[in-house]
């Protein structure tokens, strides 16, 4: 089963790392995207979760990505008993202008005369 986080990105910071096996140096950007939404009665729900991508895997998408909305796909694993959602770097990450749950504004339709 697939299921998918979405956040507005508040956050991506670029930064580095060295391999110790190889010495290697490895850009890396650290992404934070956050979900509001409120519940019928009001109450306000904030999800903020931390992603971290290799250059390779982010192509450059992430470096103006800010204020946009990031779709991240996450797969159910079982690890013995424990049941958990791991993200799955197959399928990537979309980059969404918009929040697509937010309910668009309806266009004034033009009386016909």
């Amino acid at each position: 089963m697939i299921t998918f986080f979405i956040g507005e990105i508040v956050d991506v910071y670029e930064s580095t790392y060295t391999k110790k096996d190889t010495g290697e140096v490895v850009k890396q950007y650290e992404v934070t995207a956050t979900f509001n939404k409120r519940s019928s009665n009001g109450k306000l729900y904030m999800f903020t979760e931390h992603f971290r991508y290799t250059e390779d895997q982010a192509q450059n998408r992430l470096v103006n990505a800010l204020g946009k909305y990031i779709l991240i796909p996450f797969e159910k694993r079982q690890f013995g008993q424990k049941l958990s959602f791991v993200q799955n770097f197959d399928l990537g990450f979309e980059i969404l202008d918009s929040n697509p749950f937010e309910k668009s504004t309806p266009k004034p339709v033009k009386k016909a005369s």
